[in-house]
């Protein structure tokens, strides 16, 4: 009998399992050879303490359940022990109660298993599989918040993939497009280059503009990119591409070239009609009304070529089309042919005197509509405005159309005059004239609408002072000298006037125009600045 008992104690040793005996208390009676390897220890010194002893604190609750198992059950946990020098294993713990005559128990007899490799395989295997799901959900993400069309086809031109940017740029329900032919969806007149990019070379990259049709039947213009995947022996198993909407990008193209084709005509009849007027022997009576007109064609075109410019830079890469940008610069390029079509019915009328035509028009705002049209200009020469409109100005008499004029070429020659990343200042306001400068001046206004406009550019000397509002007299490499001329016409016609100081702060404009009438008695407040006779500071 002791010999089986050996040779039982014998086999136990062999098996790759700790196995052990329990008293119902849950104190180690019994354990085999296994016991170095699993608890660090000897079997002396693991008998007589408890299992839950060996165990991490976070599994400690775990295993004390052990003395609760029915008796009929078999007890069977997973967690980690930590052995008498410190290693620590993840284990798997089975056991089942032995129970005496009664039925009461009195022992617990089991195993334990090594589980520490297979559980940091599953660990690294789930480590790896939440980052392939983060991967993908980023792919995902990628795939679909790109503005353009992603796609995929089948060696046979078939789609077997596309993002969801289909649907929004082309109408189509993506499992409709599934299946069908590239080419399916290409204007007739096209279909011939669509079908060829089955014929691209494995190292190649397709590259085409078509006409497509959208879900609704609409016209709409795309650049493909597409290019072969290959497998392991050469063969094209797939095609991967990306489509690009282009249509607002062409009609902004087409639209632009109508544009410059328009207003290349009406440069022609202008030429044309001035040719006419010279070989007529009227050169002499209209040069100086030719000249204003050649200066007022020089600023709606500079207008224009700034805001093309820009259109042209919203049109590059791959950002997408501001709408609302683009519809404010046709209509400001709009605006500025229908003011070179007037320019133009000035010229053919050119014998005709303007009256000047007062409607209460509040001018801050035909500063603000000034100032707008010549963004791209101060942008260009990165010029910081400082705005100090005077809340009192309100709504005065004036010609609209004219005193924009003296405000386009004030701020124009303001730009020019500007150092790259100057200075630009312009005030308004209402002044009273005191009592001794009415006298002294013999002003007939009891209140005047002030405006300011100075920049920081070099001083102009007094002898270039006393000649800056005379006809055909400029400082400036380009332009006829005419502006100013202008400018002060139009103010004296508003029975204003207008003056000039430049020193070492800059060159400062300022322009008074009357208040008449009940506009006079509005503006006379005591809380108003009073100005002298010389209205610069």
């Amino acid at each position: 009998m002791k010999n089986t008992e050996n040779d039982f104690g014998t086999l136990l040793d062999l098996l790759p399992d700790l196995v052990f005996s329990l008293d119902s208390s849950g104190r180690f009676t019994y354990a085999n050879s296994r016991t170095e390897e699993f608890f660090g220890c000897h079997v002396d010194e693991l008998l007589g303490k408890q299992l839950w002893e060996f165990v991490l604190p976070e599994n400690e609750d775990e295993a004390r359940t052990l003395v609760d198992t029915p008796a009929d059950s078999c007890w069977d946990r997973e967690f980690y022990i930590e052995g008498c020098r410190g290693k620590i294993k993840y284990v798997r713990a089975r056991c089942r109660p032995r129970l005496d005559d009664t039925g009461r128990i009195i022992s617990f007899h089991g195993t334990i298993r090594d589980r520490t490799p297979q559980r940091e395989l599953e660990e690294k295997l789930a480590a790896y599989q939440a980052a392939l799901k983060v991967s993908e959900t980023r792919y995902r993400n990628l795939v679909e918040e790109v503005p353009d069309i992603i796609f995929s086809l089948d060696p046979q031109g078939r789609f077997i993939f596309v993002n969801a940017r289909l649907e929004e740029l082309l109408g189509y329900p993506i499992p409709r497009v599934l299946g069908s032919y590239f080419w399916d969806y290409v204007y007739p007149e096209d279909r011939e280059c669509a079908e060829a990019i089955m014929e691209t070379e494995p190292d190649s990259v397709w590259d085409q503009e078509l006409t497509v049709l959208d879900y609704h039947g609409g016209t709409r213009w795309v650049r493909v990119r597409c290019k072969p995947l290959k497998d392991s022996e050469g063969r094209v198993v797939e095609l991967e591409g990306v489509i690009r909407d282009r249509t607002k990008r062409k009609k902004l193209e087409d639209e632009l070239k109508a544009s410059k084709k328009e207003l290349l005509e009406k440069i022609k009849i202008i030429d044309d009609l001035y040719e006419h007027i010279v070989q007529s022997e009227k050169s002499k009576a209209i040069a100086q009304h030719t000249a204003e007109v050649a200066h007022e064609l020089r600023q709606p075109l500079a207008i224009i070529g700034g805001f093309v410019r820009r259109m042209i830079k919203q049109t590059e890469g791959s950002q997408k089309l501001d709408t609302n940008s683009q519809k404010e610069c046709f209509t400001v390029i709009l605006r500025e042919v229908q003011r070179l079509e007037k320019i133009l019915a000035g010229l053919i009328d050119f014998t005709r005197q303007k009256s000047i035509k007062l409607q209460k028009v509040d001018p801050n705002v035909l500063i603000e509509k000034v100032l707008r049209l010549n963004e791209e200009r101060l942008r260009d020469k990165e010029i910081r405005l400082e705005l100090n409109f005077g809340e009192e100005v309100g709504e005065i008499p004036l010609d609209p159309d004219r005193f924009e004029q003296v405000i386009r070429n004030l701020v124009s020659n303001a730009v020019d005059a500007s150092r790259q990343q100057g200075m630009i200042r312009i005030e308004t306001g209402v002044f009273v004239p005191s009592d001794k400068a009415q006298e002294t001046g013999g002003l007939e206004s009891e209140a005047y609408f002030e405006m300011k406009i100075r920049n920081g550019g070099k001083v102009i000397s007094p002898e270039d002072l006393r000649k800056i509002f005379d006809p055909f007299y400029t400082t400036k490499d380009h332009g006829l000298g005419v502006g100013l001329t202008l400018a002060k016409r139009i103010v004296e016609e508003h029975r204003g006037s207008i003056s000039v100081k430049s020193d070492e702060k800059g060159t400062v404009f300022v322009i008074w125009i009357p208040l008449r009438d009940a506009n006079s008695e509005r503006y006379a407040d005591s809380s108003l600045k009073v100005a002298s006779v010389n209205p610069i500071d």
